[in-house]
């Protein structure tokens, strides 16, 4: 018996299609019964399958993406330096160097990998909570947001930028990127995971606090409990790297913060040539008649101002002057350190102290030795630092992106700050000369702006406010300022090399080094760090509270309600 099929002449169109994903759909009559149509199955069967796969793709692109590191404690040890390179036994390499990039990769891996477990979580619950099945596959096909991570709901940024700025070179980016109360949430735990903060308690403040500050770490807004919005100074603030508040000496642009810049002095009628003021500075120091330690990095601003006081020194300047360096001071200028330094003048090496050669050294947020070597030496002397030099010639805006300078400043605020071109122009409008091209905006800005920062950035480790009265910015003075308002065109010409030449011109006259005034490009030399400093105020009381200032319950056990007088 054989078996005949019977053709039919005339099939129900779909009749013989199988549904596209036989788990999730069938093939059903429509209502005309005119054709098969797919038809998703109930919403029960529907959510099953659809969490069986979306669970098993979930965990293979984590694992794959961001593979779990086989000791997370061990690698959280080596950054923090708990262990040497022999007991990091679980990260990969051989040398110290590889097993931290490998180390940091690893940490980042896992925070990215902790970071997608929340959101497969939130995403799974959206899953079984989907009122249809359509709704249940188009989560289901977005796993684009497990491998790459974009800002939603759940806050995004500040999960991932923790895990970026893992270095006091990225840690400046939170402020940048984020608005202000993530970027406090981020600060916090990037100080818990580097044991950063280890005080606990603090004795009550008995400082007469004044009703403005005069310098402020953008955190300082945690001791209110409102939210706060960036404000177009903050926005400036990030065009010319402030890492502390940007503080307004025109009393122009509004502030979160209840700030009072140094005055701007009236420059009409200066004459006087840099190398005059220069050399008036140095002679000024001298006659504090004072121990003067400077802190002499190699490059060209302290370099201007160990020059103006070795020009002027007097009889008995050889007791009196010590020059604090580092190894990298030689490095960026051997030729001065050589002729006019050592074993011509007194010196201290700053070292990086008690460090194991077999151990990983992340640089900190919070401390430098430089810093660390300014607070325990200013009590007594004057501590003369290059500061201010930058705010006098322009911007690391500009040195460090020179292509700027090719852009006219219209187009400059259009394309960066078009939500903000009405408040600039005003601030603009109070510059003692016209802008008319980046290099007079930026310098404007800086000079502006970031005047106050430059000059306490240095002491923020410092605790006693007595102490202040001894640190001495070289280019801190109104002469100083007097000439670069006076002297727009002596700041830099057409080329990178050029910036700073004048006062590269001022060094050469005393070296004869050619080649320094014409190649030295900047450097950041300092190596600005936050300390236990929060903020100064203009009573010069230091305001800080444990190693970071960063514990709110510190702040509030020390000050109470106080320093809410200084939110707008």
């Amino acid at each position: 018996m054989s078996l005949v099929l019977k053709k039919i002449d005339n099939p129900i169109p779909g009749s013989d299609k199988s549904p596209s994903d036989i788990d999730l759909k069938v093939m059903v009559l429509n209502a005309n019964k005119t054709a098969f149509e797919e038809q998703w199955k109930d919403l029960l069967t529907v959510k099953k399958v659809v969490l069986e796969r979306f669970d098993k793709q979930y965990i293979k692109n984590r694992d794959w993406y961001f593979p779990k590191p086989e000791s997370i404690t061990q690698v959280e040890q080596f950054l923090r330096s708990e262990i040497t390179t022999d007991q990091a036994t679980t990260v990969i390499g051989n040398t110290k160097e590889e097993k931290a990039e490998n180390a940091l990769q690893q940490f980042k891996n896992n925070a990215f990998r902790l970071f997608i477990e929340k959101l497969y979580k939130i995403k799974r619950q959206e899953i079984l909570d989907a009122t249809d099945p359509q709704t249940c596959v188009d989560i289901l096909n977005n796993q684009d947001e497990f491998i790459n991570p974009v800002p939603g709901e759940e806050c995004i940024e500040c999960e991932i930028i923790l895990h970026t700025a893992v270095g006091v070179g990225q840690i400046r980016s939170v402020f940048d990127e984020l608005d202000i109360d993530c970027s406090i949430k981020v600060l916090d735990k990037f100080v818990n995971i580097f044991n950063s903060e280890t005080k606990t308690s603090v004795n009550t403040s008995t400082d007469v606090l004044g009703d403005r500050l005069i310098f402020a770490r953008p955190d300082f807004l945690r001791v209110g409990s409102g939210e706060y919005e960036k404000t177009t100074l903050d926005i400036m603030g990030k065009a010319i790297h402030c890492l502390w508040n940007p503080n307004d000496r025109t009393n122009t642009l509004s502030s979160n913060l209840k700030l009072e810049g140094s005055l701007i002095p009236d420059a009409t009628g200066f004459t006087k040539t840099f190398t005059e003021v220069a050399d008036e500075r140095g002679v000024n120091l001298w006659n504090e008649n004072k121990e003067i330690k400077v802190y002499w990095s190699g490059g060209i601003d302290s370099t201007v101002a160990l020059v103006s006081l070795l020009k002027s020194k007097p009889s008995d300047w050889h007791d009196r002057l010590k020059v604090i360096y580092t190894d990298s001071s030689i490095e960026e200028y051997s030729l001065i350190w050589n002729n006019y330094i050592d074993g011509k003048v007194q010196t201290e090496k700053v070292v990086e102290l008690g460090k194991d050669p077999n151990k990983y050294y992340m640089d900190k947020p919070f401390f430098s030795p430089v810093l660390k070597h300014i607070k325990d030496n200013l009590d007594t002397g004057i501590s003369v630092t290059g500061e201010c030099g930058d705010q006098l010639f322009g911007s690391s805006g500009f040195a460090n992106h020179f292509k700027l300078l090719e852009m006219t400043v219209d187009k400059f605020l259009e394309e960066r700050y078009p939500n903000n071109i009405d408040e600039i122009k005003l601030f603009n409008s109070k510059c003692p000369y016209t802008i008319s091209s980046i290099e007079d905006l930026l310098w404007w800005w800086n000079f502006s702006l970031k005047w106050d920062e430059v000059s306490y950035r240095a002491l923020s480790l410092v605790k006693n406010k007595n102490y202040l009265a001894n640190s001495r910015p070289f280019f801190r003075t109104d002469d100083f300022q007097k000439w670069s308002i006076s002297n727009p065109n002596k700041k830099i010409k057409d080329t990178l090399e050029s910036y700073k030449f004048t006062a590269k011109d001022y060094i050469f006259d005393y070296t004869s080094d050619a080649d320094y005034r014409d190649k030295k490009l900047k450097v950041g030399s300092l190596k600005v760090r936050w300390g236990s400093t929060i903020a100064i105020d203009n009573n010069n009381n230091i305001i800080y509270a444990g190693d970071t200032s960063t514990n709110t319950n510190l702040l509030k056990d020390k000050y109470g309600d106080s320093l809410l007088r200084f939110l707008n």
